[in-house]
């Protein structure tokens, strides 16, 4: 008999009658379709019925029904007595919980993790899970302690170990599985397991919270098959579904600069610029901005208006000009800046820019940035991606969102993803397309009409 030895968890199989549960999971293996459609009219019908009932339900003959009722008393769910059959209300109960499992929309998520924790005696999960044993309500400690968040939840996985590489490599299995689902007659053969052991093993990986065990059908017999739960499946193939895909034809890419630390460079040309000479500027719809000359003349190209202001505001609340006379005018800091190396000035740069906050006036704080930032991460190495995509896949609980959680509504569970405001959209925007860019964390430009980035060398470097 198989014992988890994490410290975390201390499931062990003997608290309960598992030799029971092993031994009807065997037989129910081994059903056929038709045999699974007998024994669900069993389960849900009455505690007293006839074979010529059951026969008529499944809408076959007694004759059919004979050999599969023969089979199903295996189950010790009930005994024949002429034509009458008499159900064991005990063993009906335990047969409630598993018929779902060969429904074609069965859901092996939440409320099926209560229903097969509650073949353990109470008294047990808090042992199992370390819990408070004065918890009133043990199925939410467990969802709180292990799955409440997927940060939680994935951070539980990653540390988790048993003692029989077995149990390691099933996991593994399904979580590498391109649609988090494999085969158990695939797992028995490659482990060499007998159905006993391998059952055994399932219930270890159940009573974890890793994975289980579920029922396709396919033709006239079931295909045993191994997800995670319901809910967590459905999070990772969302996740995989919204990764953003890189772009292939970088060429048809329009940067905003042609260099990663175009922007950096831009403040040192309009910095050293000023020290020697004022620059004249105008202003334009109440704002300040270079004259494309000018801009091309200092910076080796045209810029547009709205990169011109960003320019200007970060040198001016950099302390490195000011504007007086509708020129700029350089500062004390300006050659301090100047000596700085390009990554010093970059960080500085990026350091400004987290500091003053979110971009956007309102509820938004430093933490919503780094939670930004976090959702970055996680496409370091993809090369240049549409805007619009990652917004898609991102959860940054910035904002009136909360992290990702795991939420019932009636009688589903759900991780629930942030909905997005135009005011948070508009503050992801900014803060990559303005204070990343800025600092060279991150490249900016346009494709096929569409916005898009790659984060730098740097930036991977910085962030990671």
């Amino acid at each position: 008999m198989l014992v988890n030895s994490l410290k975390k968890n201390k499931i062990n199989l003997s608290d309960y009658n598992y030799e029971k549960d092993i031994e009807c999971r065997k037989l129910m293996s081994d059903l056929s379709v038709f045999e699974v459609n007998t024994l669900t009219e069993i389960v849900h019908g009455s505690l007293n019925t006839t074979i010529s009932q059951i026969a008529e339900s499944v809408d076959a003959t007694e004759e059919d029904v004979l050999p599969a009722l023969e089979k199903l008393k295996k189950l010790k769910l009930f005994q024949i007595n002429g034509d009458r059959i008499n159900i064991s209300k005990e063993m009906r109960k335990y047969y409630e919980s598993q018929i779902p499992k060969f429904d074609n929309d069965f859901r092996a998520d939440m409320e099926f993790v209560k229903g097969f924790l509650s073949k353990v005696p109470i008294h047990v999960l808090p042992i199992w899970y370390s819990i408070p044993r004065t918890s009133d309500d043990i199925f939410g400690s467990i969802i709180e302690k292990f799955l409440i968040t997927p940060k939680i939840y994935q951070r539980y996985l990653d540390e988790i170990s048993f003692d029989d590489p077995i149990l390691n490599a099933i996991m593994n299995d399904v979580y590498s599985h391109t649609d988090y689902k494999i085969r158990v007659s695939e797992v028995i053969e490659k482990y060499s397991l007998t159905r006993e052991q391998f059952e055994e093993h399932m219930l270890l990986l159940e009573f974890n919270l890793i994975c289980c065990l579920s029922y396709n059908e396919s033709d006239d017999h079931w295909v045993e098959v191994i997800t995670p739960f319901y809910e967590w499946r459905q999070l990772l193939r969302e996740r995989r579904k919204n990764q953003p895909q890189p772009i292939n034809h970088l060429l048809e890419i329009e940067r905003t600069h042609p260099h990663d630390f175009g922007f950096v460079m831009d403040t040192s040309a309009i910095t050293s610029t000023a020290l020697n000479s004022p620059i004249p500027i105008h202003e334009e719809n109440g704002e300040w901005t270079l004259p494309q000359e000018t801009a091309r003349h200092i910076l080796g190209r045209s810029i547009t208006p709205q990169y011109a202001r960003l320019l200007l505001k970060i040198l001016i609340e950099l302390k490195l000009v000011e504007i007086a006379d509708h020129q700029i005018v350089s500062k004390d800091l300006s050659e301090d800046w100047l000596k700085k190396h390009l990554q010093e000035q970059a960080i500085t740069i990026y350091r400004y820019g987290v500091h003053q906050g979110a971009p956007v006036p309102g509820t938004y704080i430093n933490r919503d940035l780094r939670e930004i930032e976090t959702c970055l991460k996680r496409l370091m190495n993809k090369g240049w991606i549409y805007f619009d995509d990652f917004l898609k896949g991102c959860c940054a609980p910035i904002g009136n969102n909360n992290p990702v959680t795991l939420v019932k509504k009636g009688k589903r569970w759900k991780y629930e993803l942030p909905a997005y405001s135009e005011e948070d959209i508009k503050t992801i925007h900014q803060y990559i397309f303005q204070t990343l860019f800025a600092a060279g964390f991150v490249a900016t430009g346009t494709h096929a009409g569409k916005e898009c980035f790659t984060i730098t060398p740097f930036g991977r470097m910085s962030m990671d």
